[in-house]
């Protein structure tokens, strides 16, 4: 009876505690657990913002290369290599001092130079449409804060935004493209 005893107690200490495989396997879980809840609150409740801009942004500039595309294909040849894109054209307007909303310490140099298809588009932006373009272009840039204008994305979708502004002015008479002669934020 001893014996039995001691053979009993002696197994009883290794049935009290957790096995370490087990605690390691509880610990992992739980660290695991956390990290997808912070990536799980973090894509809820912090990018969404960003991520609404960006499928704004991506769809615009999505809908201008289209254009672009379909403007392109009208207007040009396709080579079985490469396209080459004819410049046409090219009408520069002068030098617009703009302030940027929210801001009267800070301005906007912007100059312009739209590309036509021919001599009667660029007689008529010399002759009438040089005030038009002009209040346009302030109008539009105008609405936007020097942060937003920092913003290379919107930058680079500004042209193909203002021309279609702009192309209302032209009629029969087609704006091609909208470059940016200047673009300084002072």
């Amino acid at each position: 009876m001893a014996e039995e005893q001691e053979v009993h107690e002696e197994e009883a200490p290794k049935k009290s505690g957790m096995s370490t495989v087990m605690l390691i396997g509880i610990i992992a879980g739980v660290v695991l657990l956390q990290v997808v809840i912070v990536f799980v609150i973090f894509k809820v409740f912090v990018s969404p913002s960003d991520t609404a801009e960006k499928k704004k942004e991506k769809k615009a500039d999505t809908e201008e290369v289209a254009e672009e595309v379909s403007d392109e294909e009208e207007s040009e040849e396709e080579t079985p290599t490469r396209r080459v894109r004819e410049v046409k054209e090219i009408v520069g307007t002068e030098d617009m001092i703009l302030n940027p909303r929210g801001s009267s310490s800070r301005y906007i140099m912007v100059s312009l130079g739209l590309e036509v298809d021919d001599k009667e588009a660029v007689k008529l932006i010399e002759d009438k449409l040089t005030i038009p373009i002009q209040h346009t272009t302030r109008m539009f840039i105008s609405q936007y804060s020097v942060v937003d204008l920092e913003r290379t994305s919107l930058v680079d979708s500004l042209p193909g935004q203002l021309r279609k502004k702009l192309q209302p002015y032209f009629g029969e008479h087609k704006l091609r493209n909208v470059y940016f002669k200047k673009f300084i934020i002072q």
